[in-house]
């Protein structure tokens, strides 16, 4: 099927885009080289955003994800490696991975409110206030 630029496609089987995959993987691990996208996109001869088009074609999307992940499982093995961590966890944030930890503030969806304070509490309360008004006026 031609794109709408006119050009053919660069691929039409799925299984040539494997093969060309696995020269570029057999050829990282012969000369110790890393596994990336942007690598495996020049080993097949185009650009990484093209490839990451490829993806999004129902006949190419499995095949892209697998060639994907095996990029993926380099930068996670690296990371573990203890050689260029940062290098590593910065290629895996490129992957949806973060470092962040999440907390959630609700309760199922909904805001927590706040507790009416007791009667004893309120009353402490408004002795607090009003020695540190004391304490800072003078």
């Amino acid at each position: 099927m031609p794109n709408p630029e006119g050009r053919p496609p660069l691929w039409t089987d799925p299984k040539v885009i494997e093969a060309q995959a696995e020269v570029y993987f057999a050829k990282c691990m012969s000369k110790n080289l890393p596994m990336t996208i942007t690598g495996l996109a020049l080993a097949l001869g185009t650009w990484r955003s093209v490839l990451m088009d490829y993806e999004e074609k129902d006949e190419f999307s499995a095949t892209i994800k697998r060639i994907k992940a095996r990029c993926e499982n380099y930068a996670e093995q690296q990371m573990f490696a203890g050689r260029n961590q940062a290098g590593a966890i910065f290629a895996l944030k490129n992957y949806g991975w973060r470092d962040k930890q999440e907390i959630d503030h609700t309760n199922d969806g909904g805001k927590f409110e706040q507790a009416p304070m007791s009667p004893a509490a309120t009353a402490a309360t408004k002795v607090y206030e009003q020695s540190m008004k004391k304490a800072i006026l003078g």
